[in-house]
């Protein structure tokens, strides 16, 4: 337990400083209530959870000791096992009714063992919003852990015997389920802790139904047997992907815990959305035609692990197993999107009975595809039909389907529809599809099914159609003849099969840049431009642009153009600020955890966008230097901070001194200033004074934005140099540069960026 007082307890103490820019989301604020095996990690997640969301942290363990004064251990050795469970019981519906809201608390492994604590779970999860989340891990980790902790009472039976009788209670008593990987191998504790608070995050989110919105999606289907040995591709197959397609059929164990680590595994190292599929034979998969049931079960597994999206094949809609079934999915729902889908593997589809199809069969022995949307349409948040073609024609039919069909049918809501053809000659209709278009990747094993394209094929031939018209991009600035940035952005586009280019206009005079713009909006072809010294303010102040980005308004500077749907507006944004943030929680995780403190050598535009980095950070301190004083004091004053004189004097006590919440000290200094300026600096000053006053087991991230040279001599110091009370790590400039690079790509195409691609073109390319 996490303090206490009349009141409550002091858990997951509220930064001391909010930026006002940021818009904070809604969250249901209902109690959370974890429960799972003694060494799973509760408390130790549960803690991180409530940090994350800034609740309080309750351990009914804790919670016993404080309220009865002896530990457990103590009372079960005068009582009994059977006395301590119904205390437990007792005391957890008193933490229930006096704390509905604002809390995480972590239960005792055995709540389940009886009848009355089970109830009382079961009563929660039946309430509205209210979760219980069974928190899993391989069991030969709590069995290696158990046996080396001493600190608890022995449990009096081996803990697999434990397990195997307690894990039908932990499922049937929960509403959600978290399988943690804290193998060191891939990322250990920390990395956890991170994947665990996006969870509660999109759980407990007030947002609706999760969906993507983009203009054209598309989602990877994952044909591995086991995503351990796959995990180094993931990157690299989701080029340019929506989501995450887990073929839970095609995988090699169906147990809760295997597939439980495949989804942790996929989270772990994406932030791509999950697709949650069991497709049965006749539908093209490998899960039994005639276990309804199982297949229910596995669905809801998906949806305790709040896949973003759940695959529902519809089959027979007036089955009444179907609809029992379908409904205790629902039950649960929460924020998951459903898929209704249907595929049709016999040829027979009729998707428009104005033009011939079927295999030339009557209508009665064809699948009518406007009967199987009128089906799936009750069961789904968007609908996915697929056929077989047979001849191109079945491709044009489907495409008036489409178009003409559906809207002619008049069904209210409007959803999303996935409507495609199998076979190499129905790949045209995977083209033509723009709402989650399955494709696969030259590094999968397999494609999930007949025709499958990849992203960048689908690009290709969406080109040549004329869909896809090419577009100019560029670099507006001086000097920037050695920049990296084309490399990077060409990179991408060639990755995924986009026919734009991107090149460098140099020029000190910004009407240069106005030239080049107006030529470019005339012609249509203009996609999008990135923005350097010295144009990221005048940029602002020519009025050529329609809009702001709320983080450009606020820092003052534009780094990157954008042009509205229509081409015919252009939009001013920033992507410096998110380069620095997302190098930084790369190292860091989360800030939640810290007392942060943040400061600032430089005072230009991309000091600016440190600024408004660091207050995005919950920097509850922000010093700013600059060689020109008024510059940084106006900088300061600006962003709520406060200039300082001397270099050296940056990071010293008086900053330090103030830590009312009694976190780790975290340190966030970002250098702004050319890499040739630093040569006279005071740097052993400025670390010196720093590791001098800084509390024993501070952390440090250093974020250099100079790329050239790549060693800066703050960095060659950094590493050089070895500080007692401050565990420093590096950010060079080049890293900066491709995280808001990626940004920009992202926010030009559509697409995200392909990472893996794009960052080894930059590094084999960087002199």
């Amino acid at each position: 337990m996490t303090g206490h007082g009349e009141a409550g307890y002091k858990g997951a103490t509220k930064s001391a400083k909010v930026s006002e820019h940021v818009e904070l989301p809604e969250f249901n604020n209902s109690t959370i209530v974890i429960i799972g095996m003694r060494g799973a990690g509760k408390s130790h997640m549960g803690k991180a959870a409530a940090s994350s969301l800034n609740r309080i942290f309750v351990d009914t363990d804790e919670f016993f000791v404080q309220k009865m004064g002896e530990s457990i251990a103590e009372y079960v050795a005068k009582n009994n096992w059977t006395e301590f469970r119904k205390l437990e019981v007792s005391q957890l519906k008193e933490l229930l009714d006096t704390y509905p809201t604002g809390h995480v608390i972590s239960c005792g492994g055995g709540i389940v063992e009886t009848t009355e604590g089970r109830k009382l779970l079961e009563e929660w999860t039946s309430q509205s919003k209210h979760r219980v989340v069974h928190l899993t891990r391989p069991i030969d980790e709590v069995v290696d852990y158990l046996n080396r902790d001493k600190s608890r009472p022995a449990l009096g039976e081996e803990a697999r015997s434990i397990w195997n009788r307690r894990r039908q209670y932990y499922k049937g008593c929960s509403n959600a389920e978290f399988f943690i990987v804290s193998d060191d191998a891939f990322g250990g504790w920390k990395s956890a802790e991170q994947d665990f608070s996006k969870f509660m995050k999109f759980m407990t989110l007030n947002a609706g139904t999760f969906n993507i919105t983009k203009e054209l999606s598309f989602f990877l289907c994952l044909t591995f047997p086991d995503i351990r040995g796959a995990v180094k591709v993931l990157d690299v197959a989701a080029d340019g992907a929506d989501a995450f397609e887990l073929r839970v059929d095609l995988l090699k164990e169906w147990t809760d815990e295997f597939i439980g680590e495949q989804i942790a595994l996929i989270r772990r190292h994406s932030d791509l959305p999950i697709i949650f599929t069991v497709r049965t034979k006749s539908q093209g998969g490998r899960f039994p035609d005639n276990d309804l049931q199982g297949a229910f079960d596995l669905l809801l597994l998906g949806l305790k692990h709040q896949c973003e999206f759940i695959d529902v094949e519809v089959l027979d809609s007036k089955c009444e197993t179907f609809l029992r079934l379908y409904d205790s999915l629902v039950k649960i729902k929460g924020r998951s999107h459903f898929i209704a889908s249907f595929h049709d593997f016999s040829g027979t589809a009729i998707w428009d009975q104005s033009i011939p199809g079927g295999l030339g069969l009557p209508v009665q022995n064809c699948v009518v595809m406007s009967d199987k949307y009128l089906q799936l349409h009750p069961f789904g948040d968007s609908i996915k039909l697929v056929g077989k073609a047979n001849s191109l024609a079945d491709n044009f039919a489907l495409h008036r389907f489409v178009n003409h069909t559906v809207p002619s049918l008049g069904l209210k809501p409007v959803k999303p529809l996935i409507a495609i053809n199998m076979s190499m000659v129905g790949q045209l209709s995977r083209a033509l599809n723009t709402y989650m278009t399955p494709v696969t990747h030259p590094s999968l094993p397999v494609s999930a099914a007949p025709g499958q394209l990849s992203v960048k094929q689908i690009h290709e031939t969406r080109t040549l159609l004329g869909l896809i018209p090419s577009k100019k991009f560029f670099l507006f600035g001086f000097p920037i003849a050695h920049s990296m940035s084309p490399t990077m952005h060409n990179t991408g586009f060639r990755t995924i099969g986009l026919p734009h280019n991107y090149s460098v206009s140099e020029s000190s005079d910004f009407s240069h840049v106005k030239a080049v713009l107006a030529e470019t909006m005339k012609e249509k072809t203009f996609g999008g431009a990135s923005v350097t010294i010295p144009h990221k303010e005048s940029v602002i102040k020519s009025n050529i642009l329609s809009k702001l980005s709320d983080a450009a308004a606020k820092i003052g500077a534009v780094n990157t153009i954008t042009v509205s749907a229509n081409g015919e507006e252009l939009f001013g944004d920033n992507t410096d600020w998110l380069g620095i943030r997302k190098a930084i929680l790369k190292r860091v995780g989360g800030v939640e955890e810290f007392h942060v403190i943040g400061a600032v050598i430089g005072a230009g535009g991309t000091a600016r966008a440190a600024c408004f980095a660091l207050q995005s950070l919950n920097a509850v301190i922000l010093r700013v230097w600059n060689r020109t004083a008024p510059k940084a004091e106006a900088l300061a004053a600006e962003f709520g901070g406060e200039h300082v004189t001397e270099l050296e004097n940056l990071l010293d006590g008086s900053a330090l001194a103030s830590n009312p919440v009694h976190k780790p000290t975290l340190l966030l200094v970002v250098s702004s200033v050319p890499g040739a300026s630093q040569a006279d600096f005071d740097i052993d000053g400025l670390f010196t004074c720093a590791n001098a006053d800084a509390p024993v087991g501070s952390v440090g991230v250093f974020v250099e934005m100079a790329y050239r040279p790549r060693q800066t001599k703050i960095i060659e110091y950094l590493r050089l140099v070895e500080r007692s009370n401050i565990s420093w790590s590096c950010v060079e400039g080049v890293e900066v540069l491709v995280e808001q690079g990626l940004e920009q790509f992202s926010r030009w195409t559509g697409r995200t960026a392909p990472r893996k691609g794009i960052e080894d073109a930059v590094y084999a390319n960087y002199k």
